[in-house]
């Protein structure tokens, strides 16, 4: 059955706001927020420094615009994925599954709409989406009436709950903007509650190809959101928000997802991210080692978990008070950390610094 066409929504909006386009794909647009949020999330750590949420005294970061934009870019963002992701799954039963009528549609109307036929550009006006909860209870319906059938929407029957308090928090933040959690309930909440239901979301098979959004570093090819999911430890759960966060930084990365934006031909996007690419990233690595070499022999240089690049260094400029370095930065991405995150590990390959 055909969709109600994007084309006519566009030419009905340009009519009314100006000139616009429709985006090839929702899901990637999913995605796109999916990797916004997370963006958001991982900055906690380089802006606030926490060891210990638990101790933090609220007055640090209550009325922090920092703060503020962390969290409401971080909650918007995630409400935005999920919501796409549920009306693309319900799509995929029927294209008319997310979709809600004004009174102003009448039968006759409903039925040349269900049957595939061009309805009226006037009648776009009355032709809405469903809501968010909505659309979750439907995929929950979709799996009580047949759990066999409908196996994939488990994962939202069993995180029901911490889907709709994450639509509570949008909502508060979006109409009205006076409720913001404190940072140890926010952390505790995106990491125990929404990370694992995005794990499995992202691994259904109609998504499982898309990585774009993934923090992954160069250490191993660890995916930084995987390892977040199960970390209590808040020395490990701060190492690996930073690394998070420099790893969408990472201009390596940014060249890689430049090549596969610039190239038309799907196979040849997929091949960019394949081991056909491992030797012009080592040529890449080698050239930027001997560039960072040449001017700085006599530091302590040691290859960065996130870039691959040996330039991971001591900051001169920052001492401790036990004596020493107290933070370590790479002079190639933006990967740093303080000494208020403990070493001794030698967590993702990172030396002892202090």
């Amino acid at each position: 059955m055909e969709k109600l066409s994007r084309s006519r929504i566009n030419e009905y909006n340009s009519a009314r706001l100006g000139e616009g386009f429709g985006f090839e794909s929702d899901v990637y647009v999913a995605f796109i927020s999916l990797k916004s949020a997370l963006e958001s999330f991982f900055n906690i750590y380089r802006l606030f420094r926490i060891y210990d949420y638990e101790k933090l005294d609220p007055s640090e970061y209550e009325n922090n615009i920092d703060y503020y934009s962390v969290y409401s870019d971080t909650i918007i963002h995630l409400h935005h994925f999920f919501e796409l992701i549920i009306k693309d799954l319900l799509q995929q039963e029927h294209p008319m599954l997310v979709f809600r009528f004004d009174r102003a549609v009448t039968a006759p109307q409903l039925l040349d709409i269900f049957n595939g036929k061009k309805v009226t550009s006037d009648l776009d006006e009355d032709i809405f989406t469903i809501e968010f909860v909505r659309s979750l209870r439907y995929v929950v319906d979709l799996y009580r009436s047949d759990s066999e059938k409908y196996c994939k929407y488990k994962v939202f029957k069993e995180a029901q709950s911490q889907l709709k308090y994450l639509n509570v928090l949008r909502n508060n933040m979006w109409h009205q903007g006076s409720y913001v959690l404190t940072i140890k309930d926010f952390t505790e909440f995106i990491q125990s509650y929404i990370f694992p239901v995005i794990s499995v979301v992202s691994k259904m098979e109609r998504y499982s190809v898309i990585d774009f959004w993934k923090p992954v570093i160069s250490y191993k090819r660890v995916n930084v959101f995987e390892c977040l999911i199960e970390k209590e430890n808040y020395n490990e759960f701060n190492l690996l928000l930073e690394l998070g966060r420099a790893s969408y930084q990472n201009s390596f990365r940014s060249n890689l997802l430049n090549r596969c934006n610039q190239n038309e031909n799907i196979k040849n996007k997929l091949k960019i991210f394949s081991t056909d690419v491992k030797q012009f990233y080592e040529d890449y690595k080698a050239g930027r080692d001997a560039k960072i070499l040449s001017r700085a022999k006599n530091l302590n240089l040691t290859e960065c978990p996130v870039c691959g690049i040996k330039a991971l260094m001591p900051d001169s400029s920052f001492s401790s008070d036990r004596g020493g370095c107290s933070k370590v930065k790479c002079d190639f991405c933006s990967f740093e950390i303080y000494d208020d995150i403990c070493l001794e590990s030698n967590l993702f390959g990172i030396e002892r610094f202090w």
